[in-house]
């Protein structure tokens, strides 16, 4: 694993091992890349290394996302009908019979 080096240095590096090297911000020359998925996702808006790619900005995607939910909570639209669950109305009352019945 060869992390933050300078490309030809890397490349030397790999060129005299006879193991497969594999680099995270060294280059093209390593044998194999590694990304981190937070960083090609664009899962977060501060610091990106120089030798970052964001593939995505979910960051912002998640950040829209969020705001949505809340908005949708604070406004009573959410959850709906079609995101309860229900209980026959004969299994309710049998439950508030038994309820009743137990508190006396």
């Amino acid at each position: 694993m060869l992390e933050s080096l300078p490309t030809r240095l890397a490349r030397l590096i790999s060129d005299r091992l006879e193991i497969p090297t594999i680099g995270i911000g060294a280059g093209a020359g390593c044998d194999g890349q590694v990304l981190v998925t937070h960083d090609l996702l664009g899962l977060f808006e501060r610091f990106t290394p120089r030798f970052v790619k964001k593939y995505a900005d979910l960051h912002a995607e998640m950040g829209r996302a969020f705001t949505a939910y809340r908005l949708d909570v604070e406004g009573k639209v959410f959850p709906a009908e079609e995101h309860s669950i229900e209980m026959p109305d004969s299994e309710w009352q049998a439950l508030l019979d038994a309820v009743n019945n137990a508190a006396g």
